[in-house]
């Protein structure tokens, strides 16, 4: 045998090679056996064993020495070398899962696993390419074009139990899609593709009652839209840890003076305390010939008063509703104002003579007609006009030391649905500072859920 292997050094080297490389795999000597293999198919390209040893090699790569980028390049190469041959599907999966690992940017990957699906659509690892194109959508939250391959994948799996499981993956997305567009400000989206979703028969338990309870939400939640701002009940409060940016969507924070919406201009003058608001011109209308050009109107403007200094203002979600609190220059008297962008109108929602009830910031509840802040030490829902509203005390915890006061509200967030808020509450801290220490501020969360009296 060792006479046959010196032989073949010299009459078939890319023979003794591989078989060179193929006992040093088995001894576990994998750098030395990739590069037995990498001889192979640079000094004796032309052979067939080169196919082979680029396939070996690409394989030691991938799987044994953590080289990502050598295995894609020994692939692309072999993705050459095999195309319209049977062995070409199969290089193209392997060229895409290898692709994701190496880092290169998904659309590489996404392109291989195309070329894999168009190119050799009846070859079983077309399967496999459409999976992974579902994995990388789902990681890129494209929940359509992840429920498209997947549907190709189950029709073409046909009755097979891999189809089933593909199905129930498929309807995971819808549920993913569905909680997706809800907790990401588009509700009603969110809600229909839930109730299309039921209507086409979930096969999974667990989806069906994520899509249900989506669905009961929404609908409690639009009870809450339509109710009077007085029939406003708290169905639950709770201290907790953290308030999720991904679920709290709208915040609204002390002092805020954001951008203003399309369509809109703010100036903010932070050293008088003055908000100027105007609406951005319209652009010019196409003239047409023979025909005098339609004349535009003057753009709707809103400044704060003069004799009032504004401690804070806030947008709706939409962009419609403007709130700001305003304090008087020569006194204490404070106000909660609304300014309505659509139907250019202003007014006051509430007023507090003792500049000592009314606290420091105000939220908008999305498509709810409502807005909530703190007064004296209560929690208010009430409507735009401040005509109809409630006020409701929320508990304290002892055990931390923790207590609602109305003008410590530091911040004021809502989910998408505008039921469920969350109230940032500065606390006194829990020791007393030393001299000239500033103490860090110690925030208190109360989470709270409105529902409606019937």
């Amino acid at each position: 045998m060792a006479l046959w292997l010196v032989g073949c050094q010299w009459i078939w080297p890319e023979r003794y090679l591989m078989r060179k490389g193929q006992a040093m795999e088995a001894k576990g000597q994998y750098a030395e056996a990739a590069k037995a293999y990498e001889t192979v198919f640079t000094k004796y390209p032309r052979k067939p064993e080169a196919t082979e040893a680029l396939s070996r090699a690409a394989s030691l790569y991938e799987e044994r020495l953590n080289g990502w980028q050598k295995a894609a390049s020994y692939l692309q190469e072999l993705k050459a070398r095999t195309d319209g041959t049977p062995a070409y599907a199969g290089v193209l999966l392997r060229l895409g899962q290898v692709l994701e690992h190496a880092g290169s940017p998904f659309r590489d990957s996404l392109e291989t696993y195309g070329v894999l699906c168009k190119n050799c659509a009846a070859a079983k690892e077309a399967v496999g390419g459409l999976l992974a194109q579902g994995r990388i959508f789902e990681s890129l939250q494209n929940w359509p074009a992840a429920k498209s391959v997947y549907e190709e994948a189950v029709a073409k799996l046909g009755g097979s139990p891999e189809a089933a499981t593909v199905k129930v993956r498929l309807e995971q997305v819808w549920l993913l899609e569905a909680t997706s567009l809800y907790f990401t400000g588009k509700v009603e989206d969110g809600n229909l593709l839930a109730e299309e979703a039921v209507k086409k028969g979930i096969t999974s338990d667990e989806v069906r009652n994520g899509l249900q309870v989506l669905i009961k939400r929404h609908r409690k939640a639009q009870r809450f839209w339509k109710g009077n701002a007085a029939a406003s009940m708290l169905e639950d409060q709770m201290i907790v840890d953290a308030a999720e940016p991904g679920y709290f969507l709208d915040r609204y924070e002390a002092g805020a003076a954001p951008a203003a919406p399309a369509g809109w201009e703010f100036t903010f003058d932070a050293k008088k305390r003055v908000l100027a608001i105007i609406e951005a011109p319209a652009p010019p209308s196409p003239v047409v010939k023979g025909k005098k050009a339609p004349a535009v109107g003057k753009p709707w403007k809103f400044r704060t008063p003069s004799d009032t200094r504004v401690l804070g203002y806030w947008t709706a979600p939409d962009g419609g509703l403007v709130l700001w609190l305003g304090v008087e220059r020569d006194g204490h008297r404070r106000t909660l104002n609304g300014v309505n962008l659509r139907k250019h109108k202003a007014w006051t929602v509430l007023g507090d003579p003792s500049g000592k009830l009314l606290g420091e910031v105000a939220a908008i509840l999305p498509l709810a007609d409502k807005i909530a802040f703190p007064f004296e030490d209560y929690f208010v829902i009430s409507d735009l006009k401040g005509g109809n509203r409630v006020n409701f005390a929320l508990a304290r915890d002892r055990e931390r030391k923790a207590r609602f006061r109305g003008r410590e509200v530091r911040w004021l967030a809502a989910t998408p649905d505008g039921f469920e808020l969350a109230i940032g509450v500065n606390q006194p801290p829990d020791r007393k500072p030393r001299k000239g220490e500033t103490p860090d501020p110690r925030i208190v969360i109360w989470k709270v859920t409105m529902g409606v009296s019937e």
